[in-house]
């Protein structure tokens, strides 16, 4: 996660370089698949938490941490042919990532637990 302002700083400089882009997408999935590690792991370990997270809601919880893998893979395969949606798909992430959770709590399924990760 460290490495994160430098590959925004590197992006910052060289917005339509693929390599630019690359770096930043490869830093963003591994900080992404840390976050999918430390959610497995306390997962496991429930009694780390104030308050151990339903059953749904670790669900949720999981797809929520690995759904900007997806994003970022297609932002990385995509930087040397169009580099400018690249950069618009990093950008989105958090409005994406907002929109999945205001979806989730709106659904009556997954309200609850939607609520729970708030």
């Amino acid at each position: 996660v460290a490495v994160i302002p430098f590959a925004a700083s590197v992006l910052g400089e060289y917005p339509s370089e693929s390599a630019a882009l690359h770096l930043y997408g490869v830093v963003l999935i591994v900080a992404t698949l840390f976050r999918v590690v430390l959610d497995w792991y306390l997962r496991r370990h429930p009694g780390l938490l104030w308050q151990p997270p339903s059953r749904e809601a670790r669900r949720l919880g999981s797809v929520l941490a690995a759904a900007p893998l997806v994003v970022y893979a297609v932002a990385v395969v995509i930087a040397g042919w169009v580099p400018t949606l690249s950069l618009l798909l990093y950008f989105s992430m958090p409005l994406l990532y907002l929109g999945l959770v205001a979806v989730l709590k709106t659904d009556p399924r997954t309200q609850v637990a939607a609520e729970d990760l708030s």
